[in-house]
């Protein structure tokens, strides 16, 4: 019987980190509509067809608000869970080196930068030590060649899952 209490027990834990990393997903997408309505709210001199479109959007959004208000998004506390992939990955070109930032992750205590030659890898981590902020400059890097990059970041847990993929060509 003891065997059978462990292996419930073992079971009730990882369903409560799975509950967790919900919990996560929901709470990005809260930031991430936030981010959204307010970039939305500055855009002007739209065209009747774009209003309507983006009309459109924020009725999307409101109807979103709407299924998920009430949701608890606070992330309880308890096992840790893997980070959520960053967002928000952008590129900077100079000669000789791509700068590159992103969105910082909750609870990512760094981060991993990996570039690729071709377009969705293989990619291979640049960084010899954890990244501990949300930039990273890669340098030494032949001109006019096109890189192809990700990034992952870190908790005690392990490494989550890689970004969107963007790319850059060093000038």
């Amino acid at each position: 019987m003891s065997k059978i209490t462990d292996q419930a027990a073992a079971e009730a834990a990882d369903l409560a980190a799975i509950g967790a990393q919900e919990d996560q997903i929901i709470a990005g997408i809260a930031a991430l509509d936030a981010a959204l309505v307010a970039a939305l709210g500055n855009i002007t001199g739209l065209t009747p067809d774009e209003q309507a479109a983006m009309d459109a959007v924020q009725a999307q959004i409101a109807a979103l608000r709407v299924k998920t208000s009430g949701i608890d998004t606070s992330i309880p506390s308890g096992k840790p869970v893997l980070p959520l992939a960053p967002g928000g990955v952008s590129v900077v070109a100079a000669p000789g080196a791509v700068s590159l930032g992103w969105t910082a992750v909750p609870g990512a205590t760094g981060y991993n930068v990996k570039r690729g030659s071709v377009t969705a890898g293989p990619y291979t981590t640049v960084n010899t030590a954890p990244v501990p902020t949300n930039s990273f400059t890669d340098s030494g890097l032949p001109s006019g060649v096109g890189v192809f990059y990700v990034i992952s970041a870190l908790n005690s847990v392990g490494e989550s899952p890689n970004s969107g993929e963007i790319s850059a060509m060093p000038a």
